[in-house]
């Protein structure tokens, strides 16, 4: 036999070897391992074919077919218990919902049961598919097991009791209680309680375990179970947080920032955001109050439950009070900005005055215009004027543009315009009647006041670097004479223009001789301060009172500043500003100004020192050394008097309260100090009421510990210190000295002529006498 033929005979041989000897898989115990569950237990590993494999139950007794029908099997579903890598298992598990169904009826013994296997194979010969019928009878179906329920839920906080039982009678015990919390007792132990008093709902831990279990002697039967116990979150916390989310789909500008800032004018009912709060409690309630009715909480909703208005009030607050379901309250306060819009027009549109002379030039300015604006900064309104044939604004300073006297043989004086005052937002307008004035050689022309102007600042402060200095004059006048000037430049009747860019810089003297006729003029004097560097917002002097912006605190043309917390105000009465004055008077309108002293810098009140710096800086002969004030120097000027020799009057706050015995001091730095005159048309009052007003109450003279001064001062008379003319305007430098003989106040004057009083030659004498005597004594 060659080799071929071996091979195929021994070939042949092992495959009748593994038919002849292979073991077809047996049933060989059923039995019932769960409540629905029935373990089937083969003699070898097997599994199902993946595409046509089952198993079919048939299950009967006392007569009822429990499972299949008409001595037919059911299949149902197997699953493999601890199959190997290949899927082969020994048990397979089946589900078997009906036997509840017998263990209802009370039947523990089924009488005739099959479990038909197809579709199966081993691992011993896995290309065989084999079918097997295995039927038993008097299968017992007895099954141990819990049937308490394995989760409960108890409030956070409490005791929980709970009922152990199981399937058949049992004894109970615990073998697991990882948190201690649960214990055992009464019959067999089917207590069971849950102690749960320091539990919180809030803290990390939700749940707790216990594992339980259940042995039943007689059948030698034992059963386990895990119970859970979950707790009930009891609304016991009280809220910790409110928290606002701004609505950003409204058309209200609302910005979170340090507070909530919310516009003037937004529409009542408007949602401005939703409220939340932080509470530990979860599916919690919560609703809202506000203890300002501004504000109302609908839902959670944030609402506008009033009018805002800015200029009523900037800003407010409320308490927000949140409350849970079971009434806990929190508060958290809310601050309000109420965002202030341009929705308020100018109001009261003043001009200095409504007068022009038939022979102003281009350029000569009319009046000065300001408006009120509660909403808007008033240095940022702008102007416009109509008719604008004729005047032009520049800034906020109507001027000339055209020929006065030819536009007068045009229109019949006095001329409606109308002046238009812009927010950027809102207009008003205001209608004056500006007058041509004839000049009436008859009377002394009086310089109201002084407008500096150099590019866009306004003030006595002016630049080297700053471009051409216009000084226009208000005033009415035949001859305008700038030639006292101490400076060149230009002049055009009302208007004088210089460049400062070669002058050194410090006081400039300008000087304008205003004249109707020879016998009808008087001079005024401008003092200006030239500096080397810019001339901006913050030193720019935008009132003209000579104080700059960054060191002025008042911005009122009738009063300045006169040290900290302190002013000088003028008492004129007001003139009407939009009454036409008589063209053929000299009587411009507007109000008269307070303007600092030339020798003041920041302030009117002054010191006997800065006095002499002022004298020293500008080579003047020293003639500020003869008194010593108790108080202080007061420095100013008023100008726009309503006639030439009208007499004014101002209000001084007084630093120092007037001491005893004081005296009146005023000052000229052509003649020195001398005592203030007092007569009919020059006055001295003062008033120990603090509040220094016209309505306080004033007595005549210097009163002991008084700290306001009234004074009556004449234009022209012997207290105006401009050289005596009657000019329109008032300088006045005063103090309250206190005589030397009481110990202050005036000193001695190193100026004043010797003298000697026959006392005094007469204790020189008796001086003498007794010295000679007292030799001859010593010689004898």
């Amino acid at each position: 036999m060659n080799t071929l033929n071996r091979f195929i005979v021994t070939s042949l041989l092992m495959l009748f070897a593994s038919q002849a000897f292979a073991i077809i898989p047996k049933v060989i115990k059923i039995e019932r391992t769960g409540l629905t569950t029935l373990t089937i237990t083969h003699d070898q590993p097997v599994k199902g074919r993946p595409s046509n494999s089952d198993y079919g139950i048939y299950m009967k007794t006392n007569e009822k077919i429990y499972v299949g029908s008409n001595n037919s099997e059911y299949s149902k579903t197997v699953v493999a218990v601890n199959p190997n890598t290949e899927g082969y298992a020994i048990a397979w598990e089946m589900e078997v919902a009906e036997l509840v169904d017998m263990d209802n009826d009370n039947i523990t013994t089924i009488d005739e049961m099959r479990v038909r296997s197809y579709g199966w194979r081993n691992n011993s010969n896995p290309t065989e598919w084999m079918t097997d019928t295995h039927s038993v009878t008097n299968l017992s179906l007895y099954h141990f097991s819990f049937i308490s329920v394995n989760t409960l839920n108890a409030n956070e906080g409490t005791e929980l009791i709970h009922t152990l039982t199981a399937s058949d009678t049992a004894t109970f015990r615990i073998i697991e209680n990882t948190d201690g919390l649960f214990s055992l007792s009464g019959t067999n132990n089917a207590t069971l309680k849950f102690n749960g008093t320091t539990t919180d709902f809030e803290s990390n831990k939700k749940s707790y375990t216990v594992k339980i279990k259940a042995e039943n002697n007689t059948n030698n039967k034992n059963a386990e179970q895990t119970i859970t116990v979950k707790l009930i979150d009891l609304n016991d916390e009280t809220p910790t947080a409110i928290t606002f989310a701004i609505n950003e789909e409204t058309s209200t500008a609302i910005t979170l920032k340090d507070n909530l800032t919310i516009n003037e004018n937004t529409a009542i009912g408007t949602e401005l955001g939703t409220l939340s709060a932080t509470d530990a409690d979860t599916n919690n309630t919560f609703t809202y109050t506000s203890s300002n009715a501004i504000l109302s909480i609908n839902g959670g909703k944030l609402k506008l439950n009033a009018a805002l208005d800015y200029e009523s009030a900037t800003s407010f607050s409320t308490t927000i009070t949140v409350t849970d379901g079971n009434h806990h309250s929190f508060d958290r306060k809310f601050n309000f900005t109420v965002g202030n819009i341009d929705d308020t027009a100018p109001t009261n549109i003043v001009l200095t005055r409504v007068s022009i002379a038939l022979n102003a030039t281009v350029g000569a300015i009319v009046g000065i215009l300001s408006a009120t604006d509660v909403d808007t900064d008033n240095s940022k309104l702008t102007y416009g004027v109509n008719p604008s044939s004729w005047l032009l604004i520049t800034g906020n300073q109507l001027k000339v543009k055209s020929s006065v006297a030819t536009i007068a043989k045009i229109f019949t004086s006095p001329i409606r315009i109308s002046i238009t005052v812009r927010d950027g937002t809102s207009t008003s307008t205001e209608n004056f009647d500006i007058a041509f004035n004839v000049v009436n050689t008859n009377i002394t022309p009086v310089v109201k006041q002084f407008i500096v102007t150099q590019g866009g600042n306004s003030g006595r402060l002016i630049s080297k670097n700053g471009g051409t200095v216009t000084i226009n004059a208000l005033v009415t006048a035949n001859i305008y004479d700038w030639s006292k000037s101490d400076v060149t430049g230009t002049s055009a009747n009302t208007i004088f223009s210089f460049d400062p860019a070669n002058i050194e810089p410090g006081i400039l003297t300008i000087k304008l001789e205003a004249k109707n006729d020879d016998l009808h003029s008087s001079t005024r004097v401008l003092k200006l301060k030239l500096i080397a560097g810019d001339v901006d917002s913050n030193n720019n002097d935008s009132d003209n009172d000579g104080i700059p912006n960054n060191k002025d605190n008042n911005t009122a043309g009738n009063k300045i500043q006169a040290g900290e917390g302190k002013t000088i105000t003028n008492l004129n009465p007001d003139i009407d500003i939009n009454t036409s004055p008589n063209p053929n008077s000299n009587s411009n309108s507007g109000k008269p100004r307070v303007l600092l002293g030339i020798m003041g810098k920041d302030s009117g009140r002054l010191t006997l020192e800065q006095v002499k710096q002022y004298i020293a800086d500008n080579k003047l002969t020293n003639n500020a050394s003869d008194t010593a004030t108790t108080g202080d120097i007061y420095d100013y000027i008023v100008e726009g008097l309503s006639a030439v020799g009208a007499s004014t009057q101002v209000i001084i706050e007084l630093t120092t309260a007037i001491p005893k015995d004081a005296e009146l001091r005023k000052y000229s730095l052509t003649s020195g100090w001398d005592n203030f005159i007092v007569d009919t048309e020059n006055t001295i009052e003062s008033s120990t009421d603090n509040t220094c007003t016209n309505d306080s109450t004033w007595k005549t003279g210097l009163i002991v510990g008084a700290t306001c001064l009234k004074l009556t001062i004449k234009d022209g008379g012997e207290n105006d210190t401009d050289g005596g003319q009657a000019n329109g305007v008032v300088e006045s430098t005063i103090s309250i000295a206190t005589p030397a003989s009481s110990g202050g106040g005036c000193v001695y004057n190193p100026n004043a002529p010797a003298r000697f009083d026959m006392g005094f030659i007469l204790l020189m004498i008796l001086g003498a006498y007794y010295l000679i005597r007292r030799k001859r004594r010593l010689i004898r």
